[in-house]
């Protein structure tokens, strides 16, 4: 009878580890995948940041040609004005015109603080 009590004891021990080994491989299972999901996401989330980048830059060079040429225009009208005998008007186009050369070459690569906020947040990436 004790013996009957050891081997069942002995089966039940063996079942009984079997079942952690299966849950540990199981587990260990779903990080992996858990892991490669988050691997993909990050990837994703960093292509999405360079594009956005890559956008904003574009944006704020176009700013800055459209602020070129404006700035370039008024200057030419300008001359045009002081040739004609307009030294007051010419003066007046002048400074708008050299004012919007130095926005677009200072003021034009600046990010405004309203959208310092709206960037996708930066993803480190964590081993372990």
């Amino acid at each position: 009878m004790a013996e009957m009590e050891a081997a069942h004891r002995q089966a039940l021990e063996k079942e009984h580890q079997e079942y952690l080994l299966q849950l540990q491989r199981t587990d260990l299972e779903d990080r992996r995948r858990e892991l490669e999901l988050n691997h993909q996401i990050q990837a994703r989330v960093l292509v999405i940041q360079a594009e956005s980048d890559h956008l904003r830059n574009e944006r704020i060079r176009m700013g800055q040609v459209f602020g070129l040429l404006l700035g370039a225009g008024a200057l030419v009208v300008a001359a045009y004005l002081g040739v004609l005998g307009q030294p007051w008007v010419a003066a007046l186009m002048g400074t708008g015109g050299l004012a919007g050369i130095v926005w677009a070459a200072i003021a034009g690569g600046r990010r405004p603080r309203e959208q310092e906020g709206t960037a996708l947040p930066r993803v480190e990436r964590r081993h372990g």
